[in-house]
């Protein structure tokens, strides 16, 4: 180690290895020498180490050993991490305090550079094996790579990190888009869908969940009907429920052309919730049923289930919720115009939010289907009488007497 000014010898080291790399910390505090272990020849060297020195002193303070010579180093911005590239076919990041291992990167041959990005993130390694690697520093795992027709002599990362510039053996000098959501949002504007959830299995794997990498565009149609039929298969659990509207009204919005898939899984979708609304309204959890069919009405799909809607209408009703429910009750008696007991569960709405001549009607019209019981029909006719005179037949007993038939 000398001055740059004056040539001064300030030390000298004599490890007992052939140096094949060194650099210097941009602190200046570390001097990192690399190369072969104790060879009796080169050729025969089957270790190899990096050897971390206070710049200062020439003391050592950490090294790292391979298992193969060490043809590379280089030291991050910050000087905290040295990451050294080796004949072992790996690279590897280690803290310069402790000498210890934070990740690495496998190669299929030896590594011949390695680099850090500015922002002291992300490593770019080149091999024999003729690709050039990203990947992160602290977990070793691979963001982007790029092939040449024979070995990478150098990789470098651009001072805003979103290019590299590589060299091979082939002549070829590539400078390439490695950043990873640049090249995703290039690719989204070429393409005219998401992969398939075959093709999504195919090249990337079920290790990382299906899912949209061009959020602009369409999902697979099939995962939809996946989607709504595992929250069929879940109707107790609102969540999954849910999941599967706000999926299918993203969907929906995407897709210009409905298809027979995404039909179908719409209809498994109003399927889930409808026995859903039934299963809560039978437990008397009326405002869970609400929250749920808010939702869907949120996600622009409608329920027809006339069960569902009846039971809404007519339980919400008796628990107070008629004012909310009254929306339900008037979209079953338009889906089902014939159906005197969907009339009766409106008329019992209507009446409780002061719309008596409304009740009437529709309490008139259960009693003129002729299929109701007649003791049922009777009770009609005498609500019929109390409302035109102006009297709300709907007493708490009465109430409470309904709700426990």
């Amino acid at each position: 180690m000398w001055e740059t000014i004056t040539g001064k010898e300030i030390y000298h080291v004599t490890p007992n290895s052939t140096i094949n790399a060194l650099a210097i910390s941009p602190d200046g505090n570390y001097l990192i020498i690399a190369g072969c272990n104790r060879p009796d020849t080169i050729s025969h060297c089957k270790k190899g180490s990096v050897i971390i020195l206070d710049s200062t002193t020439g003391k050592e303070v950490a090294h790292v050993v391979h298992d193969g010579i060490v043809t590379a180093v280089a030291i991050s911005l910050d000087s905290k991490y040295v990451v050294s590239g080796s004949s072992d076919n790996t690279a590897r990041v280690s803290s310069i305090a402790t000498g210890e291992e934070v990740s690495h990167i496998n190669h299929d041959s030896v590594v011949n550079t390695v680099s850090f990005s500015p922002d002291g993130k992300y490593v770019v390694s080149g091999s024999n094996d003729l690709v050039v690697r990203v990947w992160e520093v602290t977990t070793g795992r691979e963001f982007a790579r790029i092939t040449h027709l024979d070995s990478i002599s150098i990789a470098r990362f651009s001072p805003d990190n979103k290019l590299i510039a590589s060299g091979s053996a082939d002549g070829i000098i590539q400078v390439w888009s490695w950043d990873s959501e640049e090249l995703i949002a290039k690719t989204c504007l070429r393409v005219s869908r998401n992969l398939t959830r075959i093709e999504w299995k195919q090249y990337i794997n079920d290790a990382l969940p299906y899912q949209a990498i061009c959020p602009n565009l369409s999902l697979d149609i099939e995962y939809i009907t996946v989607i709504a039929q595992d929250s069929l298969s879940n109707t107790n659990d609102v969540h999954r429920i849910e999941i599967a509207l706000n999926k299918a009204q993203t969907e929906l919005l995407k897709i210009k052309t409905i298809n027979d898939s995404f039909a179908e899984s719409i209809i498994i979708v109003r399927k889930a919730i409808s026995q859903y609304v039934i299963s809560e309204v039978s437990a008397g959890r009326i405002k869970s049923a609400l929250e749920l069919l808010e939702q869907a009405d949120q996600s622009n799909i409608s329920i027809d289930d006339k069960y569902a809607l009846n039971a809404i209408c007519w339980f919400g009703s008796l628990n107070g919720f008629e004012r909310d429910v009254l929306e339900y009750c008037d979209a079953n008696v338009n889906l089902n115009p014939s159906t005197g007991n969907y009339y009766d569960s409106r008329g019992l709405a209507r009446a409780l939010t002061g719309d008596y001549q409304g009740a009437i009607l529709d309490f008139q019209y259960y009693v003129d289907d002729n299929s109701a019981d007649s003791v049922l029909i009777e009770q009609r006719k005498q609500w019929i009488e109390q409302l035109k005179k102006g009297i709300n037949p709907f007493t708490s007993d009465v109430l409470e007497s309904l709700n426990s038939q």
